[in-house]
């Protein structure tokens, strides 16, 4: 093959204005489909198996040991819970900053602030990724002692789980359970269950005080009962105590009756409404004694940007929690024991301000001590971590049985590349939502091979390259715990699209409007002008482009979710003035690595919304992902990305059509404005006159047959 010869031909399909137009315009008037909507690429993908069986395999087989070292070693990438008077790994592994931005020493300040003054509350901000939770977690490590001793008690409440509670409720938002009413019960369940516990010692001792205290409170004793009857606030706790253990059992990482609670607290019958009424009958009982005992409640509010707002409901519910959360900062009275940290976003702490813009005249004396955390090197991060897993000899332990040894030794290889590549590093943490999702990938691909090769009787001494994360990572390069990728679905595929990989190209089709180049016009509106007005990105992508405004808005709100983008904090000074949009680095690393990468074209043409005579045409194909047959790649890949980078190429011409007239008019608008038409070509690099993408395929498909060879000739030449 000569090379040259397909390379400039190649690139006179990029840049040619004359392209063979009119024959992609009849694939356009077919309706638009998912390739995973067909059968064949989908069984082709999936290679046989049903991966989302995997878990279930190792759960209820000999091979629950796998199951439980795959979850020993998964707990060492997340924030599990710090218990007191237990090492703490978490605080071996964490990394702060040494100089006056120490994120341990911003939590300290915050919280002797709202100590200190008795009238506010603290809000810690920052971006995703920036160890919030972790910080704050080793900073309860560090002073749970000295906190004991000034008669504080700390909890931590996961705010996400009242929204899981609010997504699966029947009930109208007006009947659900309010953030107030559930930090109630969420501070009565936790002191009452570990009312008995030494280990929460500082509980421990306030439940004695109040026992030799002890004082009289109503509560409903039956479901018909219209009035109160007075018991012991001691004997209380302890019957609500035996009541968790009784329905919890002894396991005390459960959870399992404030769950009821929450579930129940907006029904209408008597029982239910009796022991939630009970509950906050406890809570201000409970709250009046450790006031009267000089004690403190210091509450951590985490969780609170969990959710996917994308969705209609999700996004009512969110604006729900911001009109709840906004009393909880801001104390009614001086008197109370409660002081409360909250842990947000800044985009959410921006939104917050937004939905009340007359909060700082409301509240000029009790304004949130507000304090932001800066987000560490993800380098620094996981290399702490991988000597922590050498250090305790987690790998050796699997490595001694010979039955899981190829799967030790994968899980080694893939740590060692992690710690060793810190620039592929920097990569991956780009496009994927962070670094922990790159690892849980990785992780959940090996338990993946050892599934199949496990039911294949293939995991055995003499089988160490057959589970090589490398090798599988070429058949597919963006694994989430299963063997195809599929950002259209939930469930097996992955909770929000395109968290395996960006996919830029994934957004829906509204009717015969191909909408997939939305989120690279936003990136390229933004590599012009570097900063702009969200109202000013509406305006040009509508006006150059036909985008949907609340399509344009939507997708901003996604490329900030992801960490592509980011906003400017509105002025304080004029609640009427607007956000500006900024782009991240992260968003440059994307483009590069996608537009550069064949293989990541082939993954994406098998994940994006395509006219459905593009995808049934014969060279618009998957590989076989089953691991006992040959997969095919090199004669497939080359053939589906070339096709769907034609595509991309002929409908950037067709949506670049008119495309500087409709500049002149914009211009005229919008006077300000500093950009052009060479601001919105597809972003292809060349160098030294070879297009990096092309040559990928050229050698994949040198791999092929004569026959293969000639049929791609005739792809890039029609």
């Amino acid at each position: 093959m000569n090379y040259k010869i397909l390379n400039d031909q190649f690139n006179n399909m990029l840049t040619s204005e004359s392209a063979n137009i009119l024959k992609y315009v009849e694939f356009n008037s077919s309706p638009f489909k998912h390739p995973l909507d067909y059968e064949e690429i989908k069984e082709s993908l999936l290679g046989s198996y049903d991966i989302s069986l995997a878990k279930d395999y190792f759960a209820y087989t000999k091979d629950s040991t796998l199951s439980r070292f795959l979850q020993d070693i998964k707990k060492l990438f997340v924030n599990s819970p710090y218990i007191p008077n237990e090492d703490y790994f978490l605080d071996s592994v964490y990394v702060d900053y040494s100089d006056g931005s120490s994120n341990i020493v911003k939590i300290e300040a915050a919280v002797n602030q709202i100590l200190n003054t008795k009238s506010v509350s603290a809000i810690i901000k920052g971006d995703r990724g920036s160890g919030k939770t972790a910080s704050t977690l080793v900073y309860l490590y560090r002073n749970h002692e000295e906190l004991y001793e000034k008669n504080i008690i700390w909890l931590r409440c996961d705010l996400h789980k009242l929204y899981n509670a609010w997504m699966i409720s029947d009930s109208g938002l007006d009947n659900l359970i309010t953030l107030g009413e559930y930090k109630e019960l969420f501070i009565v369940y936790s002191i009452c269950k570990h009312a008995n516990d030494s280990e929460r010692k500082e509980i421990y001792e306030l439940v004695k005080l109040i026992k030799r205290n002890d004082r009289e409170f109503g509560i409903v004793a039956k479901a018909k009962h219209t009035y109160l009857t007075d018991v012991s606030l001691y004997e209380q706790i302890q019957k609500t105590n035996e009541d968790i253990i009784r329905f919890e059992g002894p396991d005390s990482s459960r959870s399992f009756l404030l769950d009821e609670w929450i579930k129940h607290a907006q029904f209408k019958q008597n029982e239910s409404r009796r022991q939630i009424k009970n509950a906050r009958y406890l809570y201000n009982a409970l709250l009046e004694s450790i006031n009267t005992l000089n004690w403190q409640l210091l509450l951590f509010f985490d969780g609170c940007d969990n959710v996917d707002i994308n969705k209609r409901r999700n996004f009512f519910l969110y604006q729900k929690f911001l009109s709840e959360l906004h009393p909880q900062l801001y104390r009614d009275t001086k008197n109370s024991p409660v002081y409360t940290v909250v842990l947000l976003r800044p985009r959410t702490y921006e939104e917050l301000l937004e939905k009340h813009p007359n909060v700082l005249q409301d509240h000029k004396d009790s304004i949130p001590f507000v304090a932001t955390l800066r987000t560490p090197c993800c380098e620094a991060v996981t290399n702490e971590r991988f000597k922590y897993i050498r250090k305790i000899g987690l790998l050796n332990n699997l490595h001694d049985e010979t039955h899981y040894r190829s799967i030790s030794k994968a899980i080694t290889t893939m740590l060692e590349q992690i710690k060793e590549d810190p620039s592929s590093l920097r990569r991956r943490q780009a496009i994927n939502h962070n670094i922990r999702d790159f690892l849980f990938n990785r992780l959940s691909l090996i338990s993946v091979l050892a599934y199949v090769s496990g039911i294949n009787g293939k995991i055995k001494e003499n089988h160490e390259n057959y589970i090589n994360p490398d090798s599988w990572n070429k058949r597919n390069k963006f694994l989430n715990g299963r063997l195809f990728s599929d950002s259209k679905t939930e469930g097996i595929a992955t909770a929000e699209p395109g968290s395996i990989y960006f996919n830029i190209f994934f957004a829906k089709p509204n009717g015969n409007k191909w909408n997939g180049f939305i989120f690279l016009r936003i990136y390229q509106v933004l590599k012009r002008l570097s900063t702009a007005l969200e109202s000013e990105c509406t305006t040009i992508l509508s006006t150059l482009f036909d985008y949907d405004n609340d399509l344009v808005k939507e997708s901003l709100e996604i490329c900030e979710t992801y960490g592509l983008i980011h906003f400017l904090p509105k002025s304080n000074e004029n609640e009427d003035s607007e956000q500006y949009v900024v782009l991240n680095e992260k968003f440059n690393y994307l483009i590069e690595e996608t537009f550069k990468d064949a293989d990541v074209m082939y993954y994406l043409a098998l994940d994006t919304y395509l006219p459905s005579a593009l995808i049934e045409s014969e060279y618009f194909r998957a590989h076989n992902n089953n691991v006992n047959e040959k997969s095919h790649y090199n004669e497939v890949m080359p053939f589906t990305a070339t096709l769907f980078m034609k595509f991309l190429c002929i409908q950037d011409k067709l949506e670049r059509e008119g495309l500087h007239g409709k500049l002149t008019t914009l211009i005229e608008k919008m006077q300000h404005l500093s950009i052009d038409d060479t601001d919105f070509v597809l972003p292809i690099k060349q160098v030294q006159g070879q297009i990096p993408v092309f040559k990928r395929i050229i050698t994949s498909i040198g791999h092929t047959s004569e026959q293969k060879r000639r049929e791609f000739n005739k792809i890039i030449e029609s």
